[in-house]
């Protein structure tokens, strides 16, 4: 066969909140019907992106938990200014990154890979729910589906073999039918997985620590945040996404175009590399992806992905490509009675000074950590519920605290 065939996917109710990409679909409820914008929509205003970097500690100072990690983490978890995030340097991760990245723009752009796409396309389903399953999904250059093309695996499976009941088997494309230069498309994804998956493991434990001194400082003795850490055992979904060149939306909390307006994931946390930004029409036509990765003209300096803290300030994620990024989702949030900040995020269109590049489309990788499918989104105390939303960034907590 072309592809591994899906086990029969349990239908739950809370299907979208547990899958990766669940927040996405509720933040969709806040827009207008209409998705895809005219070309001449406004991309995000450089006058709201505030003149600070994100957070960033070498692998090595997280393995150590060195004085500078440690503020590194505090600083960018917890309290107002805290964006929810931190950039962890990974040395070799560049080269890791760019196979994966240049696997996964053929496998979703090359003509020569529909085959492979069409294989593994997930077309027993409809609506949201085909977008969060095993497999390929999407139409690349047409694409206007809230949260575009992607191909969706469950990197656990591929670690333990444990297949999740919810999501399903894993449904990869046989290497035969991948065009020149794309057959290693699954060890590539799954090798950049991986590292993602230490330093997230990594991170969250930093995390746990930065949560039980707070806890120390308000006077919490012993108490213990063991559970921010705690992961499912048998899902941990990895997305490779393409985002349109031309597709954008309304966003209602801020105003402007955006690729993926303004929300917070519902999962534990979230890891993502620096995207790839591809000439779409000529990938599309099998001119190669072109992709630009010019350091001195990055779009991510000043579009991609978008980071916020509470107190306002909109923040390029910038990540360097020998970087994993590390946000928190809602579930830290709320598990650690609002000690720990989870990160809102968009994705911002390309600004002015790249209006020479109209056709670019947005190539990246996400891993999402979850917890134990019985975790409840509940704070360890009664009383931190006015704590754990304070702040709340146009209802977007409030959206994922369901218990």
């Amino acid at each position: 066969s072309l592809c591994h065939s899906p086990q029969p996917t349990m239908r739950s109710p809370h299907l979208l909140i547990r899958s990766a990409y669940s927040s996405v679909a509720a933040a969709a409820a806040l827009l207008p019907t209409s998705l895809r914008a005219m070309s001449s929509s406004s991309p995000t205003p450089l006058s709201s992106l505030a003149a600070r970097a994100v957070s960033t500690v070498s692998l090595s100072d997280l393995r150590s938990n060195s004085p500078y990690s440690i503020e590194a983490i505090r600083e960018a978890f917890t309290g107002r200014s805290s964006l929810g995030a931190i950039s962890v340097q990974v040395p070799g991760f560049d080269e890791v990154r760019r196979k994966a990245l240049q696997s996964g723009a053929r496998f979703a752009l090359d003509p020569s890979a529909a085959r492979a796409r069409d294989a593994c396309r997930n077309s027993k389903l409809d609506g949201e729910d085909a977008r969060v399953q095993p497999g390929w999904s999407g139409n690349p250059g047409r694409e206007d589906h809230p949260i575009q093309s992607g191909f969706y695996c469950n990197l656990q499976e591929e670690l333990t073999s444990n297949v999740d009941d919810v999501f399903g088997r894993n449904a990869f494309p046989a290497k035969e039918y991948l065009c020149d230069g794309g057959v290693d498309f699954k060890d590539d994804l799954i090798e950049a997985g991986k590292t993602m998956h230490k330093v997230t493991t990594l991170v969250l434990e930093a995390a746990r620590d930065a949560a039980e001194s707070q806890a120390q400082a308000r006077g919490s003795k012993g108490e213990s945040m063991r559970h921010i850490v705690t992961q499912s055992e048998t899902f941990l979904p990895l997305r490779l996404t393409y985002y349109d060149a031309n597709h954008c939306r309304e966003d209602t909390l801020v105003g402007g175009q955006y690729m993926l307006p303004w929300h917070v994931d519902f999962n534990t946390a979230t890891a993502f590399i620096s995207a790839q930004w591809i000439d779409e029409d000529h990938a599309l036509k099998g001119s190669g992806n072109d992709c630009r990765e010019d350091k001195d003209d990055n779009p991510e300096r000043k579009a991609g992905l978008l980071l916020r803290n509470a107190s306002g300030d909109i923040v390029p994620a910038s990540i360097a490509e020998d970087c994993i990024l590390v946000q928190l989702g809602a579930y830290a949030q709320i598990a650690s009675g609002g000690l720990l900040r989870a990160g809102p995020h968009a994705v911002g269109l390309q600004n002015e000074s790249l209006e020479t590049h109209p056709t670019q489309g947005r190539l990246t990788l996400g891993l999402f950590t979850y917890a134990p499918w019985d975790a409840r989104m509940l704070p360890p105390n009664k009383g931190d519920e006015a704590y754990v939303l304070e702040d709340d960034f146009g209802g977007l907590m409030k959206r994922a605290y369901t218990g």
